[in-house]
């Protein structure tokens, strides 16, 4: 069970705490598809003849790392398309919540497959992570990105015909950050950005303060600090 507070589900969808907002979408993903399969399961025409035996078979193969696993999935992937997929695509007589939950799974699905393209370093997922993801940022009012995305997206796809030196540096992975060489840690080159200002603050300095020498010397010879850190105004008779 995923437990979090009224304040850190406000930060969740406004975009604020990215790594909690992963790990909950992450977390609630599996939950909402399980609910959503159960139901499916309960029509008689996806309850006939299910592959139970062939996927324990492939649950074994996969732990014993058998070949066979190739087979196996093949087979219960046909089966999943012939029973659970057309019903997957059938909405009619849904209620407003399950519709709801339907379209949160779409989201979400999309918003992963851009962080596994940026994750990975994979340039054409990336651009297509992006076209998908366009809709919904005017329907979370995000309209500087949604007009911007589909210039950005105009100007980056004709670079496979136009500019190949650029689009194959792009395409090994050159749009995103590597700090290291273990796979899946790359990151947005905005978000490490934010990390970089976070380090340059720190490096001295007098934060909001005038760098100009005799400003800083005024300000000093009317204050003194006091051993708590606060400035103290000096009477002007000193």
């Amino acid at each position: 069970m995923y437990v979090c507070t009224s304040a850190a589900v406000r930060g969740i969808y406004n975009g604020k705490v990215y790594k909690r907002a992963v790990e909950y979408h992450i977390t609630t993903r599996p939950v909402i598809f399980m609910t959503r399969f159960d139901h499916l399961f309960t029509g008689l025409a996806a309850n006939e003849n299910i592959p139970r035996a062939q996927c324990a078979a492939f649950r074994e193969a996969l732990h014993d790392r058998s070949p066979e696993m190739v087979n196996i999935y093949d087979d219960i992937q046909f089966w999943y398309s012939e029973k659970i997929k057309p019903q997957e695509r059938e909405q009619q007589g849904l209620q407003d919540l399950a519709k709801f939950l339907i379209e949160y799974l779409k989201q979400v699905d999309n918003l992963l497959q851009l962080i596994h393209a940026c994750r990975s370093g994979d340039w054409e997922g990336y651009l297509a992570a992006l076209e998908n993801l366009i809709k919904y940022l005017f329907a979370h009012d995000l309209l500087n990105n949604g007009w911007l995305m589909p210039v950005h997206l105009l100007q980056m796809n004709p670079l496979e015909h136009e500019d190949s030196v650029t689009w194959e540096a792009l395409k090994s992975g050159n749009f995103v950050v590597a700090n290291s060489e273990i796979h899946f840690t790359r990151l947005f080159t905005d978000q490490t950005l934010v990390q970089e200002i976070k380090v340059l603050k720190h490096h001295g300095g007098m934060v909001e303060f005038s760098q100009d020498e005799a400003a800083l010397a005024a300000f000093l010879s009317r204050h003194r600090i006091s051993p708590v850190g606060k400035a103290v105004t000096v009477s002007k008779a000193f």
